[in-house]
């Protein structure tokens, strides 16, 4: 009888072990503070732009405005909602901000700013509901007036993946001669991603590209994070490479290239080696 009880009073201590074994576990792997992805974005004339964090999947504050300190802008109000969830310990959140917000604050000024050139947003200032002020580092983010194209390239088919790979085909309405391939965010697209052009690599890819009447430019790309950071992996890509020149009136002759890549899918391992990367909060 008294070896029963000795046995039970070790089963309920072992029992309170892992108990609180997975308690200190579960709370080890809690965020202080949501941590906010890199944004490598060039938007022109967009109306909606996309901010994503982790959080804890547990979470249920969140943030209601937001402000941009580089640029002096007003309170804008955001819609949050879940990207994707991993697992029982984080969660990526979206964030939509309405750049029309922005665009008509100060009687245009904003706009009057992007006709000049491109504004750079790196910084942000969140609000969450409990009135708490953050301010966060979000990447780089270049918003920029549209670029005016002529028909000499036209898009003729488009697609992505959610594997980070996408393509376009661009066909020649007229004769043309393409002079430049460039971006905003070049050195950055080129860090985690191959891009090719007619299926050579546009590091590598000879200039001029002469194009005649009916002819194509392939374009595809593919990210690669293997032998990158986490800061990398856990990035967020919207980008336009531009091919531009002239065609055979001597008018201007460009078309973009649409590159995107999101984290919909991230391991535990991800967001714990991102948040050593933070400092570890």
């Amino acid at each position: 009888m008294e070896d029963n009880k000795k046995l039970l009073a070790l089963g309920i201590f072992i029992l309170i072990l892992v108990w609180a074994g997975n308690l200190w576990y579960f709370y080890d792997h809690q965020l202080g503070e949501p941590l906010f992805l890199q944004h490598f974005y060039e938007l022109r004339d967009m109306e909606q732009m996309e901010i994503y964090y982790v959080d804890n999947a547990s979470a249920k504050d969140t943030f209601f405005h937001i402000s941009f300190p580089e640029i002096n802008s007003a309170p804008i109000p955001v819609n949050v909602s879940m990207s994707s969830r991993n697992g029982k310990y984080y969660k990526i959140n979206k964030m939509s901000i309405d750049l029309n917000y922005l665009l008509l604050q100060g009687r245009n000024q904003v706009k009057n700013l992007l006709v000049e050139k491109p504004i750079l947003l790196t910084r942000m200032l969140v609000q969450n509901s409990k009135g708490k002020r953050t301010e966060v580092d979000i990447g780089k983010i270049y918003l920029a007036s549209s670029k005016q194209f002529n028909k000499s390239l036209k898009m003729q088919s488009t697609s992505s993946s959610n594997d980070n790979t996408g393509s376009v085909l661009l066909r020649a309405e007229d004769t043309a001669e393409i002079t430049r391939i460039e971006s905003s965010l070049l050195d950055e697209l080129l860090t985690y991603a191959n891009v090719t052009i007619n299926n050579v690599s546009i590091n590598d890819i000879p200039l001029p590209i002469k194009l005649e009447s009916g002819g194509t430019l392939a374009g595809n790309y593919a990210f690669n994070f293997n032998d990158t950071s986490v800061t990398g992996r856990m990035s967020v890509f919207n980008i336009h490479l531009y091919l531009s020149g002239t065609n055979s009136k001597g008018e201007n002759a460009a078309a973009s290239f649409y590159i995107r890549s999101i984290p919909y899918y991230f391991r535990t391992a991800d967001i714990e080696a991102l948040r050593a990367e933070k400092g570890g909060k």
